[in-house]
């Protein structure tokens, strides 16, 4: 076994034995990487990382585990071969160390584990069996971090031998990485929802007795009413308030009257019916809802309802060791739908009635009183049955008698409010960016917010427009919903506590916290709206489009960086990149300030470097490159280390920043992603931590992207020598011919773009299209269409009516002008639109809507459609389906492994050639690289191909003489009527006796095979007489296997052979 990484790891982008096991490898981690960021609970996503990476046949099994309780690794989640038998080994953690599976060893030792021959290191275990039978020899394991702890192992499992070189063992470690990320991820997201949910319920609780408070009552009572209306019973609605508790305040001091507040909070539940309701107000106001009233008995219902809640009352209050206190109550009852139909009607009656009960509590026979008795009173009689509005003429009323009270309480109120929000962890932590002046500036704003937001000329549109600018700002600063909610309840508490010492009638008093209730939610409503569109905005861009496998850097960072600048509350972007001399210097920049801040860093700093004694080593973005990790300023008006920017970022509107280091491998740092905040504590919370991780990890993925099929490294100054040469007048087009490989006739010749050099010398696409951007590629492909246009029209002239295939950059789809550019094109050089056949390559970087649409588009200028390259990576069967291609294109990556893999490729290419049959579409096989392979997909139903086996691509001015000897090597060759190679009698034979049929229709002594057979010197032998018997034996299908498996020997010992000697 082997732990860790070895000495001479140099990361994921080593150097790999096999080009396809690379692509399989990049491959299976971006699908891994989907994966888990679409999955949405952990099984899904430990299911789908097991799933795909087995799926690709990468690897024989993967699986998931974990010690348990009983000190055993326990399965959470597996998929391949033996994967079922696992929960039957008990691999424990007390057997003999020398004996333990590398799944164990990683979770004992906290470290990558693995061993290229698991058979021979476990051939003593008590599992080795199982082991064996299942043909586990190359085995990994990695643990899965989860909240910096570790959570589980991930095993990898081949067949092979030496399966874990160091790209694989990069792979492996970036999965387990990707899931952690993913895993953290989603306890985010279940921590966000659960503070969600617990500031919900806060926001309609009363923070001092735990009953329900106003906006809970708001809701409650229109449902209440609705089943009312629905089960055709009453509802009473009971304004209760204590009598002498202003007594208990002054005698035993607010902390006593807290005490019987909260009692008698319990007390009153105890004594209500489970169906009704009882909610605080504010002070000693209680609500009490009773519903399920028999209509006609309604007053003796609630009498009697009545009578058992007075029990609350009826025994001392304990307020201290030694102290008790009696109150008393005075309730106001309103019923619907006598009183009222609405809410807040209801209320009004029921304050008004119990406000009626006070004023004669001397006289009074009962504690409560109905709302019917107070409608002899004349100021009752003028009171309008209509809702309350926050914003009317009464509320304006009420706010200015209210307005000296109110001015005298508001500095006080403050102090208090920011006393108890600094007890609150989230908020200390907001407030502590703030310098000192900062901090007062702040307090000043909020005591002229409380005077608006209680202007008695204030009307509700403004608080609203007020509150979605505040909503932004406070989101910005750190202000969490779950904060709000609980800056609102002390902001409510604090107010109410004020307004019970003022000397206000009763219903005044209400109807001032009703306004203030009323506006308050209004205001926190649009800045929790307000916020929670700040949040969308910043994770919508987390969902985008990835870029396709290959596409440039240079173009895909700066659009990242271009998006990341429209961001609210983002100043600038800064992408810093180390260039030959180890100096950060700033690759692209955005953001409003972004260009002038990249100005006047290359001002104040000459040398960027990053070492730990320069200046810009220390700062936020050294640190990040040197330590590998996210690194923030919270203020650089507190921060003492960022003193000597203090200045400069103040004068461009900066108040934080977060440097996100971009890596391509643990030991390395690609760039680092410089976020620069408008304001303070804007990147601290864990939210926004939450952003950044999750940011840093799709910029991981933007990057092994462009890196993926890069070709061959390309210097700096070669780069700008390359595309020059290319634009200026070294552009050739070469074409290479797509023939019928049953009658040799030419279907179509497809150009394909080099670049000539000053010294004659050709350079190939793989070293120069990875350098260009999407205007680049553009412009390419207009210049190649032009050419070959030109060479269609010269060949029309001489008689040669030839078509011709053209690759489309993906990104030409987003040209709106495009379609009728070609169509331009095609009339200037007299060529008939089904003369051209575009190769489209399917692009995850455009909506697939918008892909549509352009294909449609070019599709009715009459050019004809192919889809490119099936099979390399990323398309979609159900659009394929869907969309108007003509032609399908096998990618020649299919055809890699087949003299290795041969049945795997058989099944591969037929499945595509059926479904070309099926959808009515041409099917071209790319990567006919000899005669043997051509003679094998021949065999298979494959009627047109293209490569190196029929020509290489070759300049226009040799096509016409190449095609005549072609047409004459295809006459004289007649695979319908022998066969030749091994691999052209395996496809034969595979394709007679799929599904266990007879081998052939024809008999025994007619079939190709035997002909074959007798040329090769193998009549009586042993493959011969599995052959005899697949033409009418007893056991057709295992003498097929037979013959089949000595054929499958034949092709693969060949090249083997070949590849020695080569």
């Amino acid at each position: 076994m082997v732990f860790g990484f070895q000495e001479g790891f140099v990361g994921f982008m080593g150097n790999a034995a096999s080009p396809d096991l690379v692509q399989r490898l990049y491959r299976a981690l971006l699908n891994t990487a989907d994966a888990v960021l679409q999955a949405s609970t952990e099984r899904e996503m430990c299911d789908k990382t097991c799933t795909d990476l087995v799926y690709d046949a990468l690897f024989q099994a993967v699986w998931i585990g974990r010690k348990d309780e009983s000190d055993t690794l326990h399965v959470l989640s597996c998929m391949g071969a033996g994967t079922q038998g696992l929960a039957n080994l008990k691999f424990s953690f007390d057997n003999n160390p020398l004996q333990f599976p590398v799944a164990v060893e990683a979770w004992d030792r906290q470290t990558l584990v693995y061993s290229n021959d698991e058979l021979n290191d476990q051939k003593n275990a008590p599992w080795y069996d199982f082991l064996c039978h299942n043909q586990w020899r190359s085995v990994l394991a990695v643990p899965i971090w989860r909240g910096g702890e570790r959570w589980a192992v991930i095993s990898f499992v081949s067949a092979q031998t030496d399966m874990f070189d160091e790209q694989c063992i990069g792979l492996c470690q970036k999965v387990s990485e990707l899931l952690g990320h993913a895993l953290d991820k989603l306890d985010g997201q279940k921590r966000l929802e659960k503070l969600q949910n617990e500031e919900a319920s806060r926001a309609r609780h009363d923070p001092l007795t735990g009953l329900p408070n106003r906006l809970a009552l708001e809701e409650y009572m229109p449902q209440a009413i609705a089943r009312a209306v629905r089960q055709g019973s009453s509802v009473a609605v009971g304004m209760l308030d204590l009598d002498d508790f202003k007594l208990v305040n002054d005698g035993y001091g607010h902390e006593a009257g807290d005490r019987l507040l909260q009692t008698l909070g319990r007390r009153l539940q105890e004594h209500v019916r489970h169906t009704d309701y009882v909610a605080r107000l504010g002070g000693d106001e209680f609500v009490i809802i009773l519903e399920n009233l028999d209509p006609l008995l309604q007053v003796t219902q609630a009498t009697k309802i009545l009578d058992t809640l007075h029990k609350a009352v009826e025994t001392p209050f304990p307020i201290s060791n030694d102290a008790f206190a009696m109150v008393g109550m005075t309730l106001g009852l309103a019923l619907y739908p006598v009183d009222g139909e609405d809410p807040d009607t209801l209320l009004r009656r029921a304050d008004a009635a119990m406000y009626l009960s006070k004023q004669n509590k001397s006289t009074r026979k009962t504690w409560w009183c109905m709302a019917s008795n107070t409608r002899q009173l004349p100021a009752e009689e003028s009171v309008e049955q209509v809702a309350f509005n926050p914003y009317g003429a009464e509320a304006a009323e009420l706010l200015t008698r209210a307005k000296a009270f109110l001015t005298r309480i508001r500095q006080n109120f403050i102090e208090c409010f920011y006393d108890s929000l600094a007890k609150l962890p989230d908020a200390r932590t907001a407030l502590s960016a703030l310098a000192p002046e900062q901090l007062e500036r702040l307090k000043s704003q909020q005591a002229a917010h409380l005077d608006f937001l209680l202007g008695a000329q204030t009307q509700r549109q403004e608080i609203l427009q007020q509150a979605r600018r505040l909503g932004v700002i406070h989101t910005l600063c750190g202000i969490s919903p779950a904060l709000l909610g609980e800056a609102y309840s002390i902001y409510r508490r604090l107010l109410i506590d004020s307004l019970d010492k003022a000397l206000l009638r009763a219903y005044d008093r209400y109807h001032i916290l009703l306004t203030t209730e009323m506006r308050l939610q209004d205001d926190k409503g649009a800045q929790l709206e307000a916020g929670q569109k700040i949040e969308e905005h910043y994770f919508s861009l987390l969902s985008t489009r990835l870029p396709v496998a290959g596409c440039v850097w240079p173009d895909v960072s700066e659009q990242g960086v271009e998006a990341l600048g429209r961001l609210p509350g983002i100043r600038a972007v800064l992408l810093f990149r180390m260039n030959p001399a180890g100096e950060l210097v700033v690759e692209h920049s955005g953001g409003t300030v972004g260009a002038h801040l990249t100005q006047t860093l290359r001002e104040k700093i000459s040398q960027p470097v990053v070492n730990a004694q320069s200046v810009f080593g220390n700062t936020v973005t050294g640190l990040a490159w040197r330590t590998r990790q996210q690194q923030s300023c919270a203020s650089y008006s507190t921060d003492p280390n960022a003193q000597l920017w203090r200045g400069m970022m103040e004068t461009l509107g900066i108040s934080s920043s977060i440097s996100i280091p971009i890596s391509v491998e643990e030991e390395q740092v690609a760039v680092v992603l410089a976020l620069f905040g408008a304001y303070p504590n804007q990147f601290e919370t864990q939210r926004m931590q939450q952003f950044a991780r999750s940011l840093q990890h799709r910029w991981e993925q933007r990057w092994l992207r462009c890196s993926f099929q890069r070709g061959s490294g390309v210097a700096e100054e070669q780069s700008c020598y390359i595309r020059d040469r290319l634009f200026s007048d070294g552009l050739r087009m070469y074409v290479q011919p797509i023939v019928n490989l049953r009658t040799g006739a030419l279907l179509e010749v497809e150009a394909l773009v080099r670049i000539q050099d000053t010294n004659g010398s050709i350079i190939e696409p793989g070293s120069f299209l990875s350098l260009l951007g999407q205007n680049e590629l553009d412009r390419l492909f207009h210049m190649g269409l032009e050419d070959c246009l030109a060479l269609l029209e010269r060949w029309q002239k001489d008689g040669q009516v030839i078509n011709l295939a053209i690759n489309m950059p993906p990104t030409y789809l987003l040209n709106e002008d495009g379609p009728a550019w070609v169509a331009g094109a095609l009339q200037r050089y007299n060529i008939q639109p089904e003369q051209l056949t575009v190769e489209l390559l399917e692009t995850q970087m455009i909506d697939p809507a918008i892909q549509d649409e352009a294909i449609q588009k070019f599709k009715a200028t009459g050019v004809k459609i192919a889809i490119d390259d099936l099979g390399s990576g990323y398309s979609n069967l159900l659009r394929l389906s869907s969309l108007p291609f003509d032609i399908i294109k096998v990618d020649q990556g299919l055809l890699r492994n087949i003299r290795t893999a041969p049945l795997q490729t058989f099944s591969m290419v037929k499945s595509v050639l059926d479904m070309g049959v099926d959808f009515h579409e041409l099917v071209i096989v790319e990567g006919l690289e000899d005669d043997d392979v051509i003679e094998a997909i021949y065999h298979l139903g494959c009627r047109y191909g293209q490569g190196y086996g029929i020509s290489p691509p070759m300049p226009p001015e040799q096509f016409p003489q190449w095609y005549d000897a072609y047409r004459l090597k295809t006459h004289a060759c007649a695979y319908g009527t022998e066969l030749v190679s091994d691999l052209g009698v395996l496809a034969y034979h595979w394709l007679s006796t799929r599904g266990g049929q007879s081998a052939s229709k024809h008999s025994l002594h007619t079939c190709l095979i035997t002909r074959w057979l007798a040329v090769q010197g193998l009549e009586g032998s042993e493959a011969a007489q599995w052959h005899e018997q697949c033409h009418g034996g007893e056991d057709i299908i295992e003498a097929s296997r037979k013959f089949i498996g000595w054929l499958v020997k034949r092709v693969t010992d060949a090249n083997t052979k070949h590849q020695i000697l080569a």
